[in-house]
């Protein structure tokens, strides 16, 4: 479970902010993994965000996010806490890409910033 004082560096705060609001049933797609905020946006808003989030990372890194955050919510599907879900699915995606866990967990929130202020500019 996600600890600030264990992870120098990976501060999850504005991560955290973000997944407030986050929430999705199980297969809902691609699109919905990167809006990430059930049912307060329309189909529109969520296709800014897409195109933003794509804009704004290479392929891979978006392919990254999108497996996190679909794992993400398998586990608040499951009953997970917020922040044992988000840990879970970057420790499993780490471990898929063989890299450590603080690596990715630390560019998961880079990404998770730049999609906080993409969905604030596509809301707008």
């Amino acid at each position: 479970m996600w600890n600030a004082g264990n992870r120098k560096g990976t501060d999850m705060r504005p991560l955290a902010a973000l997944m407030i609001l986050i929430g999705l049933p199980a297969g809902a797609g691609e699109m919905a993994d990167t809006c990430m905020i059930r049912d307060q946006l329309d189909a529109a808003t969520c296709d800014c965000i897409e195109q933003g989030l794509r804009a704004g990372l290479e392929p891979e890194d978006f392919a990254t996010y999108l497996r996190v955050s679909g794992d993400y919510f398998d586990g608040l599907d499951a009953g997970l806490p917020r922040a044992e879900a988000w840990d879970n699915a970057v420790k499993a995606e780490a471990a898929a890409q063989g890299i450590g866990f603080a690596t990715l967990l630390t560019r998961t929130n880079q990404i998770g910033r730049l999609h906080a202020d993409v969905i604030k500019s596509c809301r707008s």
